[in-house]
């Protein structure tokens, strides 16, 4: 799991680098055409961001929402592609999205996203399931 970690994170510093790139190209142009892929590139970094800040939390819906950002995040890359006759073998190929939609759907991601009840951060000993030792 620290594997996908580290590649979210990766994923999020170099979208950071592209993110100020597009930010320096529209400045200079003023090409309204960047606008749009430039909210597309903000709202996946956010959301990935959302989740890497999520992650100590390991609750079990956090696992779908990484593989389900990260299955968007592959499909927006190949119909960018297709749309402007670009799509090769190489591009259907994109490394840290399938390394990280891997990592969650294998079963440690399965057991690493399944905290115990009375862990949890916002439980109170009253909601916690009784044990017989503690029935007291």
């Amino acid at each position: 799991m620290k594997t996908a970690q580290y590649v979210m994170t990766f994923e999020v510093a170099f979208g950071l680098a592209g993110t100020a790139l597009m930010l320096v190209a529209f400045a200079s142009s003023f090409e309204w055409r960047l606008l749009l892929p430039l909210a597309y590139v903000t709202a996946l970094l956010s959301a990935i961001g959302w989740q890497l800040s999520r992650w100590r939390r390991r609750r079990r819906m956090l696992r779908w929402e990484i593989a389900a950002v990260q299955v968007v995040s592959m499909a927006s890359n190949l119909t960018n592609a297709a749309v402007y006759s670009e799509l090769t073998w190489s591009k259907l190929i994109n490394p840290f999205p399938m390394i990280i939609v891997i990592a969650m759907l294998l079963p440690p991601a399965g057991r690493w996203f399944c905290e115990p009840r009375g862990k949890r951060p916002l439980s109170s000993p009253a909601t916690a399931p009784r044990t017989p030792d503690s029935a007291g």
